[in-house]
């Protein structure tokens, strides 16, 4: 996104505009000259929100540019505390993204957090991903369902 012609206050009515409640934006600004650096970092009013936006926005045009969010969990003390599981997914054809990766292990695996298909710059899948979740159990039985 380019937050050099959006402030805080644009990021926050365009994600609301889209339907999705913003608690907080953090613009990050280069420390010698104010302007932003071209990141932000949201915070919305619940995970399921988070959630929602990551897996539907990633890698979707911001309105009215050709540029693309680039969208990842920030790390932060609450959700550092817990800890997750990771999987490595292999083998992906082209058309498999963040959200339909996240809903096949999600549709029977309750304690899937996300799902994060590694992709070139341009937006295509290198044909691989990582799959997080709150139990072990879970990311074992994940093993199982992908081979």
């Amino acid at each position: 996104v380019s937050t050099q012609s959006t402030g805080s206050s644009g990021i926050n009515a365009e994600y609301e505009e889209m339907g999705h409640k913003v608690v907080s934006v953090r613009l990050i600004k280069d420390r010698m000259t104010g302007r932003p650096q071209g990141y932000c970092f949201l915070e919305f009013d619940s995970e399921q929100g988070a959630q929602q936006v990551l897996m539907t926005l990633n890698l979707k045009p911001w309105p009215g540019t050709d540029k693309l969010l680039k969208l990842n969990w920030a790390s932060s003390s609450s959700r550092g505390s817990r800890e997750e599981f990771s999987i490595y997914v292999g083998d992906l054809s082209p058309e498999v993204d963040d959200n339909s990766l996240f809903k096949f292990f999600a549709t029977s695996l309750s304690s899937c957090k996300s799902a994060k298909v590694v992709t070139e710059q341009n937006g295509q899948s290198k044909g691989f991903g990582f799959v997080r979740f709150s139990m072990d159990d879970d990311a074992k039985k994940a093993i199982s369902l992908s081979t």
